[in-house]
């Protein structure tokens, strides 16, 4: 936690800060509308797509691709630390599509919709609508962020991965401690 120790005054702001972000906070939480998360992770979907890639992109995405029906870290199907929840994610996706190439890129797609709507959320619980809404923009009109949504390794999925774990962690840090048991178990799974 931040400390304020330089005068009374700067203690003062300090204290009204996170007074402001904890009510900030709590008025978020009472709100049911999803705003605009839901056509925020729709268009960045959508936006993927046309965009997706045709072959495995690098060799990365090759390991990642031979993974999915032969998991061996040895081998570098995919390589050290192994990946095992993107790997498990392309498992169950190319169950259904039948290709790697597709199912990867697919989990890319999707990760980077629900990483735009998660940095939404954060950007709302952490300030209000407008900084949310302004920073899953931002991300989603990112050319590199758009670029990896597209391809087949799992650079969206980790950054899906950390913007919830610092909603989680915001959250308990202004007075949600029932959220530590899930945090820890998202922080582990995240790796």
């Amino acid at each position: 936690p931040r400390t304020c120790r330089t005068s009374a005054t700067s203690s003062m702001k300090c204290r009204s800060t996170v007074a402001r972000v904890r009510e900030g906070t709590k008025r978020s939480q009472t709100s049911c509308s999803n705003g605009p998360s839901l056509p925020l992770a729709v268009a960045v979907f959508v936006t993927r797509l046309p965009f997706a890639g045709v072959m495995l992109y690098h060799w990365d995405s090759i390991n990642f691709a031979l993974s999915l029906t032969r998991f061996d870290v040895r081998a570098s199907h995919p390589h050290i630390p192994g990946y095992p929840v993107y790997v498990l994610l392309g498992r169950l996706v190319n169950y259904v599509v039948g290709d790697p190439q597709r199912a990867l890129v697919l989990n890319s797609a999707v990760a980077s919709s629900l990483a735009v709507a998660a940095l939404y959320w954060l950007g709302r619980t952490m300030f209000d609508r407008t900084t949310g809404l302004i920073a899953a923009v931002l991300l989603a009109c990112s050319p590199l962020f758009w670029f990896y949504g597209a391809i087949a390794l799992p650079h969206s999925v980790d950054a899906l991965m950390v913007i919830v774990a610092v909603w989680l962690l915001f959250r308990i840090r202004t007075g949600a401690g029932w959220l530590a048991i899930p945090a820890a178990v998202w922080l582990g799974v995240a790796g």
